[in-house]
Formats: structure tokens, sequence, C-alpha cells
């Protein structure tokens, strides 16, 4: 089973979380809450297919972050984000080690 759209689906619903809750995150930390909150709801579904989610908070700095990392049989992925509102997702995929997609962006929440 090819597991880069389901990792594509997951990467890319960070921007549909964000836009569905726009209007209720004003700062980075209401952000953060939505990234976390998110990731806790699609939790079972990924494990059900065969992904493992970790979360990172960044330590102290400028522009603190936000990393979710995703482990799967096939791709694995990362999504990184930073106070200032810049947003990096990548898949990878496992055997290769080549980058799948790669996409910049800045996500425009309220901030």
């Amino acid at each position: 089973m090819n597991h880069l759209p389901l990792s594509l689906r997951y990467l890319t619903s960070i921007q549909l979380c964000c836009g569905q809750s726009g209007s209720l995150v004003k700062d980075a930390s209401g952000m953060f809450d939505v990234l976390r909150a998110w990731a806790k709801s699609q939790s079972a579904s990924l494990i059900a297919h065969g992904i493992h989610m970790e979360i990172t908070m960044g330590g102290a700095s400028v522009n603190p972050g936000m990393r979710l990392d995703f482990d799967g049989p096939r791709c694995g992925g990362r999504i990184t984000c930073w106070e200032s509102g810049e947003c990096e997702l990548e898949v990878i995929d496992v055997d290769t080690e080549k980058t799948i997609y790669s996409e910049h962006q800045t996500l425009t929440c309220g901030f």
C-alpha cells in the first residue's frame, strides 16, 4: 500500500485546521494549541495506518517553534511551525531518503 497520499493528506491538513480555526487563533501559543489538538484528533487514524507521530516543542529562542514528526512504513513527514507563522512541510521516502514533498509557507491564522 502506498502511504504517500496519506502522508500528504496529514501534512496538508494543517492548512485546513488553521484555516477553520483562524478566528480563534490570535497568537503563536494559540497556533501551537490548535496544532496539538489537530495531532491528538488524528492519533487513532495514524496508528491504524502504521504511522507513529511525535510532537516536539522547541526550546526558548527568539522564534520558538513546534515540530510534528510522522514515521510510516514507506514515508516520513515533518511539520515545523514557528511563532512567526512560518511553516515547513516535508515528506521523505523511507527507502531512498529522497524528498517527495517540500513546502514552505506562512500561516496567517489571526496573527
